[in-house]
This record gives C-alpha cells, structure tokens and sequence, in this order.
C-alpha cells in the first residue's frame, strides 16, 4: 500500500482515546482486523469475535509485518510492537479504519437498509431511484458491491470495517454522491457500521 499515516494522528483523527502511551513517530500503511490481512506497516486490531480472540493471534500479526496493534487486555507477554490499549477495540476499528481512509462516510450521502427480508431489493431500487434523480450512486449489498459498474465481492450483507471504509473511500473518490448499503442486525451488534 502506498499511504502512510502516523500512528498519534490516526488516533487523533479517529477520535479514539488511547489507554496506553502512542509511539511516535511511526507510520502505518493500515488498519485490519485479520492476520491474514496484515501487510508490512499495517496497524492490527484484536478484538474479540464470536469463536476467536484477536489477542490469541498478536504473534501472528508481528511475523507479518504488524508495525503496532491495538488491543484491549492489559498483562499481555511482551512484543517486538508497540501495543496501544484503548476501552473497546470493536467500537475503535470502525473508527480507525474510517479515520485512515480520510472519513469517506462524511462526503457521502448514506442510506442504510435494514430488516428481515428486502434489503437487496430495496437497496438496489432506492439505488435506482437517487440515479434517476441525478445523484450518482453506489450499492454495497449482499451481492456484491458496485461503484461506476464495477463491482466488488462481499463475502458478508455488511462487510467488515477495513473493507467497508475502503469501499466507501473509493466511492467517495469517484465522485459518487450517495451509498445505498445493507446493513444486517449482525452488523450492528458487531459494531462494523460504527
């Protein structure tokens, strides 16, 4: 990756108040939550999910070229990176993805579509109905995303938050106008839309 943000600044701009010491300066070129994901520089957030702890794959991140993580256990054996502690490393991956990615959500008009049943229907025809009134448009659904006719894979209805901002970073940077996403209760309760 070809941007770099320092490590206090993307704290700063996330709006994320840190419970341990940032080092500064160090640069990091991403946010993930994924060891499978971490890239030389990039930033990883462990956070609990529902069958695994991010905090179990620290080690993991490091030997993938982690240059910090984010966590939320105090007492954890020490690294060769820098561990910043903050209260709610869910609530702060959002926000630091979010954050890194310029805000892109802030430029855009956003149009969630939640419920049982309908939310691909109801995405893609609210979608058609802002085109048709001039505003040009992204979808983000359970079938794939689609910005300028290109489309994206999704693997979920909302897709987590490193993939979600970086979806809405580049609608944003095509000019679009307007996102008409899904958004599952799942979502919610996971805090990805955060």
């Amino acid at each position: 990756m070809d941007k770099a943000m320092d490590l206090g600044e993307l704290f700063r701009q996330a709006d994320v108040p840190p419970l341990s010491p940032i080092p500064a300066p160090l640069a990091v070129t991403g946010v993930v939550e994924s060891t499978a994901e971490v890239a030389a520089g990039g930033l990883f957030v462990a956070r609990k999910g529902e069958t695994h702890d991010g905090h179990q794959f620290l080690g993991e991140a490091v030997r993938r070229g982690a240059h910090a993580a984010v966590v939320e256990r105090r007492n954890l054996p020490p690294l060769s990176i820098p561990l910043v502690r903050v209260r709610n490393s869910r609530e702060a991956l959002g926000k630091l993805c979010a954050a890194f990615h310029g805000s892109p959500s802030r430029r855009l008009l956003l149009i969630g579509v939640t419920g049982t049943d309908g939310k691909t229907t109801t995405t893609h025809l609210t979608a058609s109905v802002l085109r048709a009134g001039g505003r040009k448009t992204a979808v983000i659904s359970s079938v794939g995303s689609q910005i300028d006719g290109e489309h994206y894979n999704t693997e979920n209805t909302t897709p987590p938050p490193p993939l979600l901002q970086r979806l809405l970073a580049e609608a944003a940077a095509r000019g679009n106008e307007a996102v008409v996403m899904e958004v599952s209760s799942h979502s919610v309760v996971q805090q990805r839309i955060e």
